[in-house]
């Protein structure tokens, strides 16, 4: 949450930084954006990807209703809540292509390209910076094409826990509970923003949890 070259920022541009946010990626996003850009971003829990992961290494899967996704799919939805299309997404080709099953013409910006979940082949800086600056002129030039994410209304929320601990700690977290047999963990939202809430505060208390 911190690892932005604050002096090369174009200057009338705005930094949020730092911890706790309600929100986490897409704090202070809302219905005056027309479009969002999400940069460094990585495959979901469980699948191929250089670190792929949601959120915290105790996560084996987040749903919202049946749909399966990571931290992209969850910020998108936020955006998605506001109206907001998510217009390009860069990082890795595993996160490019999750983006690209979740939200139909988005622009994407593979800058590496995984050969394991710790091993990449990467784009040099500059490349990667051209890459990044081409693909953002096409996505806003495609803008009117790109669809927002719509999350379900009233969604039940579920994340699965690596073991069982885990899923007993953030089950401390009031209207949530344990589906039986499973380290699932169920909280029915009013909205997704509730759901993105309920999701914070349960990953942070499942890393009470001190074995793993």
């Amino acid at each position: 949450m911190n690892n932005l070259l604050v002096d090369e920022l174009y200057e009338e541009a705005e930094l949020i930084t730092g911890g706790v946010k309600r929100y986490s990626m897409v704090e202070s996003l809302d219905d005056s954006y027309q479009g969002a850009i999400f940069l460094g971003y990585h495959a979901r829990a469980g699948q191929p990807g250089v670190m792929s992961h949601s959120m915290t290494f105790g996560v084996r899967n987040f749903y919202v209703n049946d749909t399966a996704v990571g931290e992209l799919g969850l910020n998108a939805y936020v955006a998605g809540y506001y109206d907001v299309p998510v217009i390009l997404v860069g990082g890795d080709d595993c996160a490019s292509h999750e983006a690209e099953q979740l939200i139909p013409n988005v622009v994407t910006a593979p800058v590496k390209y995984s050969i394991t979940r710790q091993a990449v082949k990467s784009l040099t800086p500059k490349k990667s910076g051209e890459l990044l600056r081409e693909k953002t002129i096409e996505a806003i030039n495609l803008l009117n094409r790109i669809d927002p994410l719509t999350p379900p209304k009233q969604p039940t929320f579920r994340i699965e826990f690596n073991n069982y601990g885990q899923a007993e700690w953030a089950a401390i977290m009031p209207g949530t509970e344990i589906e039986p047999n499973s380290c699932i963990v169920k909280f029915e939202a009013k909205d997704i923003l509730e759901a993105y809430r309920a999701m914070v505060v349960m990953t942070e208390l499942a890393m009470n949890s001190t074995f793993n």
